[in-house]
């Protein structure tokens, strides 16, 4: 029994050799698969990154700087007048309004700058304006800028075209709030750029601000008298006209009729006044505001008499009648 068992290991013991050579070599090809794998995995990275960074550079050379241009224009110690950001403006147009507002700095002083900015490509808001402007991003004011400059500027991608981020104390204090507030609106609005486009519209602007600062003093309201708003002071002088018309028309007291239109002029002549003929004489100048001063104070004469048009058209039946009636009487004799 011994001699069978000794004979039965023996004759197992070459298998059991056999085996952990294949798993040997089982292992090694694993090992080396995995090292093959990890060495084609660290190879595809590195490549990818060589070919991102060569993407960037590419991209980074090919593409247009505008913003650069801009930085470098109007950064405060710059005596460019005009960074066009946004390309809204062809050459002639930029170079002329350059060579208006350098020749406006140097018969007045007064320094207008225009940026125009992208605000889809741009951070957009303050900050895109800043960038433009060559500041910093985060500075909680811009004082750079002397007390005798404004900047203008332009985004045609956002809902109002126009915005002031920098406006000087010396020309906020000749020209008002309210005068750049009005530059904005009427210029910037949709209604505008629908009608003339957003490169007329920044050149209108502009020609505005440089036409009220050439003045002195200059301008507190903005030169133009849109038909907007020639119908609203026509609108006024009618109403007032009513009004005083009506007030014409009461009965009693000392002075008559006249003494109820002179109780009622506060409110009338403020309408007329102030709102009718008050905006057509100070934003048009000389030879310009005759025709609308004419059509303001007609408009007011003739709602004036409105109130009394029953009596007039009544005094003329009655006169039409009472001369047929003679003539009728003379054919009966």
């Amino acid at each position: 029994m011994a001699l069978r068992a000794r004979r039965a290991i023996a004759a197992s013991a070459p298998p059991a050799r056999a085996t952990g050579s294949a798993t040997s070599a089982r292992d090694g090809a694993a090992s080396a698969a995995a090292t093959a794998v990890s060495a084609v995995s660290a190879a595809s990275r590195a490549a990818a990154k060589t070919c991102a960074t060569a993407a960037l550079a590419l991209a980074l050379a090919l593409a247009p700087a505008p913003a650069a241009r801009a930085d470098d224009a109007l950064s405060p110690s710059s005596s460019s007048y005009v960074a066009d950001g946004a390309r809204m403006l062809s050459q002639t147009d930029e170079a002329r309004m350059s060579d208006a507002l350098r020749e406006l700095e140097r018969a007045t002083g007064w320094r207008v700058r225009v940026v125009t900015v992208d605000g889809l490509s741009a951070r957009g808001g303050r900050e895109s304006a800043r960038a433009a402007l060559g500041l910093p991003a985060y500075a909680s004011s811009l004082p750079s800028f002397d007390r005798r400059t404004v900047v203008l500027q332009a985004d045609p991608t956002a809902p109002a075209l126009l915005s002031i981020p920098y406006v000087g104390d010396d020309a906020l204090r000749d020209l008002g709030r309210p005068f750049f507030t009005e530059l904005e609106s009427r210029f910037g609005n949709m209604f505008y750029l629908r009608e003339n486009g957003p490169a007329k519209a920044l050149r209108d602007a502009v020609a505005s601000l440089d036409a009220c600062l050439e003045r002195d003093p200059p301008c507190r309201v903005l030169p133009g008298l849109p038909d907007e708003q020639l119908g609203a002071c026509l609108t006024f002088a009618v109403v007032g006209g009513i009004i005083a018309g009506g007030a014409s028309k009461i009965k009693g007291g000392r002075g008559g009729p006249l003494q109820w239109v002179l109780l009622f002029a506060p409110l009338w002549f403020s309408l007329v006044g102030s709102f009718g003929v008050g905006p057509v004489v100070s934003r048009l100048e000389p030879g310009e505001r005759e025709a609308p001063l004419a059509k303001v104070l007609g408009a007011f004469a003739v709602s004036a008499v409105l109130p009394w048009a029953p009596e007039l058209l009544g005094t003329r039946r009655a006169a039409g009648g009472g001369g047929g009636g003679g003539e009728d009487g003379g054919a009966g004799r």
